[in-house]
């Protein structure tokens, strides 16, 4: 496995500090078969094409700030995902891998910390996710899921064996999940297990090798029907999943380079130009938010498309207004429909608060 750091990003209002790229190397094959892909609606994007700056309040409706407050010897590292109901907040913390959960208005109430070896302990948490009060963590290092109450008492484990970018509890329990990029013995692209890690389907399978580096970003999100979305940087593309059918939402077509333009390469290692990757997306009911960069070029692209319209606009900078000097905080993945979920540690290092804000994107 080979790891890149890009230098920090920073403009007016966004920073991703130290975005942590992980590229998942292979062998180069010289043998692959692209599928075309008829999607609902085909974007044609070019990098080329900018404005300057796109201020978060022209596609939001209204902004959410919520303390989190943590006692004195407590507090959160790197936030990495959101998962938020009407009553609870949980928030993964990348760095310590613990997961903090807060009720509605900032407060403390449990604290999942069961890193280890051991067979009720996970090594890494790649992701998570809550169903019916208990908390589930799918574990990469180890290949499996475990599953704990809300204060942290073990349930049971779910060993599957298998590696995945991302994976989400259908409404029957079935695990769907999603594998981004190639991996040998392996199931590849869309693919489903039991909640005993057993393989049942797969939906998508994609076994041709591409330069793709993971997002630190889930590839999964809700619909407002709650059917289940998925971006696939395969093939640039945003799919809707139901009834064991895989549907074509919105396709990028990227006049520049992306890993699809290079077929049968695992690693950017042995990518001779540089191509543009993404970073991190809100699918809304009116906007499709995506920002991309350019590998080995410490800059970013805000692509705003408005489905209503179809049209599409590429921004240099996000900013949270006009006569704003604030940053609009570190974006996260989240569950939450038509929003943007973004965390800001306090500027005070000896500080134990930070702020969660929640962008409702106009509908």
């Amino acid at each position: 496995m080979c790891i890149i750091t890009l230098p920090s990003m920073k403009t007016k209002a966004f920073y991703y500090t130290g975005l942590l790229l992980l590229i998942i190397c292979g062998c180069t094959s010289t043998s692959y078969k692209q599928q075309s892909i008829s999607a609902e609606q085909t974007v044609q994007v070019d990098f080329n094409q900018t404005s300057n700056t796109l201020y978060i309040s022209d596609i939001t409706s209204s902004v959410q700030n919520i303390s989190l407050k943590l006692p004195k010897e407590q507090f959160i590292g790197e936030a990495g995902q959101a998962f938020i109901d009407n009553s609870n907040i949980f928030i993964l913390d990348r760095k310590q891998k613990k997961i903090f959960c807060f009720n509605d208005k900032g407060t403390l109430l449990y604290l999942l910390d069961k890193r280890g070896e051991g067979p009720e302990e996970y090594i890494d948490i790649n992701h998570f996710w809550i169903r019916q009060d208990y908390i589930y963590i799918a574990d990469n290092k180890s290949l499996k899921i475990n599953i704990y109450t809300f204060d942290g008492q073990y349930v049971q484990t779910i060993k599957h064996g298998k590696i995945s970018s991302d994976i989400v509890m259908d409404t029957d329990s079935t695990l769907l999940c999603f594998t981004s990029y190639y991996v040998h013995n392996n199931p590849n692209g869309l693919w489903k297990m039991n909640t005993e890690g057993k393989l049942t389907s797969n939906i998508l399978n994609n076994e041709t090798k591409y330069p793709i580096l993971s997002m630190p970003w889930r590839n999964f999100y809700l619909h407002g029907d709650h059917s289940i979305g998925l971006f696939s940087p395969q093939e640039n593309c945003f799919y809707t999943y139901r009834n064991d059918s895989l549907y074509a939402d919105i396709l990028l077509d990227i006049k520049q380079k992306t890993a699809r333009s290079f077929p049968g390469i695992a690693t950017c290692v042995d990518v001779q130009e540089g191509y543009f990757f993404p970073i991190w997306f809100i699918y809304g009911k009116r906007y499709l938010l995506s920002v991309w960069g350019y590998y080995d070029k410490p800059e970013a692209f805000y692509l705003l498309y408005s489905q209503t319209d179809n049209n599409l606009k590429i921004f240099k900078e996000l900013s949270v207004n006009t006569n704003s000097t604030y940053s609009i905080g570190i974006p996260i993945s989240s569950n939450l429909y038509n929003c943007l979920v973004t965390w800001t540690p306090d500027k005070n290092e000896n500080s134990n608060e930070s702020t969660l804000c929640i962008y409702h994107l106009k509908e």
